[in-house]
């Protein structure tokens, strides 16, 4: 959900494929790919980000992140009773824009998002850049939230969808504990290509 510029601050990897504003807008080698209707809304994102941000300013906590593409109201430090009213905010700006299908909500943990009202989500972005890597692979997807359940549905049968934290809900089939075992999951599977690389350069001397 981030916009691709934070993104690759956060990474900062040369040569990789990166997703920003949920698939919205793509990035890698020899690669640029913006949603026709990301470009188009970009206005509206403005005009709601900037109402939003004058309504919200009196209530503690809540704060407004303009991601270019999409727009995200957090209320993760709101306090409980406040709740009501973040969410009574959003509405009272929002609403417009969304029965209108200039934009549509996304929600997420503790936050709450506008972006184009676009078939396109974060499982239609990890199938667009797929399409287009010449090499075949198998596609590892880790999430946590409600977001990446579409990820999870679109790679169950190409891939590995693995979410964080185990729910009856998902369509992932695998979960982890917590992100503290991402590093020791990624070491695994490095240890297996290695090891099945070895097994196979020694497969072809005894043949030869």
């Amino acid at each position: 959900g981030r916009s691709l510029s934070d993104i690759k601050k956060r990474v900062g990897i040369r040569k990789i494929y990166y997703g920003g504003n949920h698939g919205l807008d793509i990035s890698g080698p020899n690669l640029r790919f913006t949603h026709p209707k990301a470009l188009a809304s970009h206005l509206d994102i403005e005009s709601v980000s900037c109402r939003l941000k004058k309504e919200i300013a009196n209530i503690h906590g809540a704060w407004i992140e303009n991601k270019k593409y999409s727009v995200s109201l957090h209320f993760r430090s709101v306090t409980k009773e406040d709740i009501p009213r973040v969410k009574n905010v959003f509405h009272a700006v929002a609403d417009e824009f969304i029965e209108q299908e200039r934009l549509s909500v996304i929600k997420g943990k503790k936050v709450i998002e506008l972006a184009p009202c676009v078939q396109w989500n974060k499982g239609s972005a990890v199938l667009w850049i797929l399409r287009h890597l010449e090499d075949k692979c198998m596609p590892l997807y880790i999430g946590d939230d409600q977001t990446d359940e579409t990820a999870f549905k679109t790679l169950n049968k190409k891939g590995i969808a693995i979410r964080i934290g185990r729910s009856k809900e998902t369509a992932a089939h695998y979960y982890l504990k917590g992100y503290w075992e991402m590093p020791r999951l990624l070491q695994q599977i490095q240890y297996t290509i290695v090891m099945a690389q070895k097994e196979k350069v020694l497969t072809y001397c005894l043949e030869k």
